[in-house]
């Protein structure tokens, strides 16, 4: 008779731990537990999105900072024209008022050549003049200025003539009398025949102010 050879079970036991090793290997116990691990530190990672959110901070605190200064401005204008107008509606101003009373022409002498190349005009004027303040709440004071003379029609200057510093009480008027005003000067083509045809034709003269 023929021996029959048995396997002998110890191949299985390597096979079950075999398997069992397959299915649990060393370094899942290691990896689990450095997994896990709360005392590990993790990676470093930087973030990107840190600089966008300090560009749109600041993007904010400057719109915001636009914002309240327009909105400033707009408040202190309004508030100056609030202001103006109760000013204006409580004192009522009004321009003040200069009046020639009398015109006396002393000398008015247009001299010119025979072909007009040359002319020559001297004036003097005497004039009374009164200044009137209509303002009931506001007084006005004057520095020295000068009065004017202009023909209407055409703008010849006539004449000059100063008036003295002054002041104008609340509605109160002064008057100036023996306002002297003069003048000596050549005069071109243009302007003696428009002053020619303003005398023919009796215009106005025009009295101006500057100070």
């Amino acid at each position: 008779m023929s021996d029959k050879v048995f396997p002998s079970s110890k191949p299985a036991t390597n096979g079950t731990t075999a398997a069992a090793a397959a299915s649990n290997p060393p370094n899942a116990t290691a990896n689990k537990s450095h997994l896990y691990n709360p005392t590990s530190r993790p990676p470093y990672r930087p973030q990107p999105h840190t600089r966008r959110h300090r560009s749109r901070s600041g993007r904010n605190i400057c719109c915001c900072f636009c914002f309240w200064t327009i909105l400033t401005v707009l408040l202190l204008l309004l508030l100056a024209v609030i202001t103006g107008a109760a000013l204006y509606i409580l004192y009522k101003p009004h321009r003040p008022t200069f009046t020639i009373t009398s015109l006396r022409i002393h000398r008015l002498n247009l001299t010119a050549s025979a072909d007009s190349s040359v002319s020559h005009l001297s004036t003097l004027f005497n004039l009374t003049i009164i200044c009137n303040n209509p303002n009931s709440h506001l007084s006005l004071d004057y520095e020295p200025f000068t009065v004017s003379a202009i023909s209407d029609g055409n703008g010849v200057f006539l004449g000059n003539g100063s008036l003295p510093a002054f002041s104008l009480g609340k509605k109160n008027q002064t008057s100036f009398r023996n306002v002297v005003v003069s003048a000596s000067n050549d005069l071109d083509v243009d302007a003696l025949n428009s002053l020619r045809s303003d005398l023919k034709k009796k215009k106005r003269v025009q009295m101006d102010q500057s100070c």
